[in-house]
């Protein structure tokens, strides 16, 4: 279990760290992500942007 959340946490820090772009649902096949593309929800397209509200659950989990 420990090796599998190390791993998963090397994945996600260039994304949280802003070395890398992060761009959710690009690939997806789910029609319902399809619809919410064509019908250009709001925050479903683009670049990912850290909820303010989550701030202080990311400060706690930074090394």
């Amino acid at each position: 279990m420990q090796a599998r959340l190390a791993a998963a946490l090397h994945w996600l820090e260039p994304y949280a760290a802003g070395k890398l772009p992060l761009q959710e649902f690009v690939r997806s096949t789910v029609r319902f992500d399809a619809r919410r593309a064509a019908a250009h929800v709001e925050g479903y397209a683009g670049p990912w942007r850290l909820d303010p509200g989550c701030a202080a659950l990311a400060a706690a989990l930074e090394p």
